[in-house]
């Protein structure tokens, strides 16, 4: 945390256009998360893991999953890999001619997954909505 803040407090120093302090609970997606690897893989070992029914893709490799053993194997694997947003936003919208896009919708606060989406394919963004939740909102709900 002490570097983070050493670089946020001289960020114009290092010219960087912007800092921002990510309220995760982790680090996630960091080899920082290696040893969360083995009792993950224990427990997925302990359920069934079906096919999935709908169009699920990996963060690891950007691909669909198909076999459970593929799931598994990239649901530990996805503590330490970056999280391929782009790849995977290519993958999904990757369209013969013609052919229309998916309705996307994005709910939560923010609008990141739109962000990524305009740049990578600006025809398939016409497609997006963004249905704003706030924390408060969940938390109404609980």
């Amino acid at each position: 945390i002490q570097a983070l803040e050493f670089l946020q407090k001289n960020s114009k120093k290092f010219s960087f256009a912007r800092v921002k302090m990510l309220p995760v609970s982790g680090a996630f997606h960091t080899r920082l998360m290696k040893s969360a690897m083995q009792p993950l893989s224990e427990a997925l070992e302990s359920i069934s893991i079906q096919e999935p029914l709908i169009s699920v893709y990996s963060n690891v490799d950007s691909k669909k999953y198909r076999q459970p053993e593929q799931i598994q194997h990239c649901l530990v694997e996805q503590l330490v890999s970056p999280v391929k947003w782009e790849q995977i936003m290519h993958t999904i919208y990757e369209r013969n001619k013609g052919k229309k896009f998916p309705y996307t919708y994005e709910v939560g606060p923010g609008k990141q997954l739109g962000a990524i989406l305009r740049s990578c394919n600006l025809k398939a963004s016409r497609y997006y909505s963004n249905i704003e939740v706030s924390e408060d909102e969940t938390n109404e709900e609980t």
